[in-house]
């Protein structure tokens, strides 16, 4: 049976771990578990298992058993295929969009906000209009990525500076598996740095 990443997030939708899922048929999926995270999946009974397969497969499960690196999930019911993309992390980098349908010219710098599956929110300058296409230089990921997005929403803000929100459209397959994955891995880390600052306190 063939092996894929997957997210094992509580039934809140927050993450405790990454694995390596395999789908063993009659509704129970085997995960083994990165790192020291099956002890912490354990102590849920109910989790979500966002898939990174090309299906979007996503499942709210129950907790079978644990076994060292691995647990046994039981599968209740199947969660809609928009979850993965939902998945918001906040981080921050800057980068670069440039015009493809916009009255402007040249590049402008951006800081982003959050990053998704599905879009990006970030700060720039003035003068992008909702509706526009913009392509975006995203350097989160194994290397670096070109795609394009469409403006859904801005914010004014002081010094001629606006908050977007923006949405990816023709992403490439490949593309979107880069991206999911630096999703992910980003969730990972802002979780383990969440749970680390918990632990000083």
């Amino acid at each position: 049976m063939a092996m894929e990443k997957c997210l094992i997030l509580t039934s809140r939708g927050e993450p405790i771990a990454e694995g390596d899922m395999e789908r063993l048929g009659g509704g129970q999926l085997r995960v083994t578990v990165q790192g020291n995270e099956a002890e912490l999946v354990a102590e849920h009974e109910i989790v979500q298992v966002v898939g990174m397969g090309e299906d979007n497969a996503s499942w709210q499960c129950m907790l079978i058993e644990q076994d060292g690196h691995e647990v046994m999930l039981c599968v209740l019911m199947k969660l809609d295929a928009s979850l993965r993309k939902n998945i918001r992390v906040a981080t921050h980098f800057d980068s670069y969009i440039y015009p493809v349908s916009g009255m402007w010219s040249g590049r402008r710098e951006f800081s982003s906000v959050d990053i998704s599956c599905g879009g990006l929110a970030f700060y720039s300058t003035n003068g992008i209009e909702e509706g526009e296409r913009v392509e975006v230089v995203i350097p989160v990921t194994s290397s670096p990525l070109l795609m394009q997005m469409q403006i859904l929403g801005r914010q004014e803000l002081k010094n001629d500076r606006s908050f977007y929100k923006a949405k990816f459209v023709d992403v490439h397959h490949d593309h979107e598996c880069m991206l999911r994955e630096a999703v992910f891995s980003i969730q990972m880390e802002n979780h383990a740095r969440e749970t680390a600052k918990e632990s000083r306190q």
